[in-house]
């Protein structure tokens, strides 16, 4: 009994540590395919905002509040960049001075399409 008392919290650290680094993991592929995606947008002529909506609409497991989730588009000569960023919440007190206010982020660029409409 004495071995399980001292090896239960260890194992259950490690169990939520597992899940809570599958949790991150997640966000950030999530903000990866966004990012590209709303580039993509972006490339073919899509305006600002249609791009933002999409944006949200491709991660919807994320809190949205613009004090945690930001898009930024800039536009160059032949090229469009989409930057994503995130600020990531854990709830789990012991890995919360791990992960909490963590920065992900996600950055895509492509080249305009100047023959985007079928002929």
């Amino acid at each position: 009994m004495v071995e399980m008392a001292i090896a239960l919290p260890v194992f259950m650290v490690l169990v939520m540590g597992v899940f809570t680094m599958g949790t991150v993991y997640n966000h950030q592929l999530a903000l990866n395919t966004a990012a590209r995606d709303g580039a993509r947008l972006a490339a073919v002529g899509q305006p600002d905002d249609v791009v933002r909506n999409q944006v949200q609409a491709i991660t919807p497991n994320l809190n949205h509040d613009p004090s945690r989730f930001g898009v930024l588009l800039t536009r160059t000569s032949n090229s469009v960049v989409c930057e994503v960023e995130y600020t990531e919440k854990v709830g789990v007190p012991i890995l919360s001075l791990l992960f909490n206010n963590k920065k992900l982020k996600a950055r895509a660029e492509h080249r305009y399409e100047t023959d985007f409409i079928d002929r």
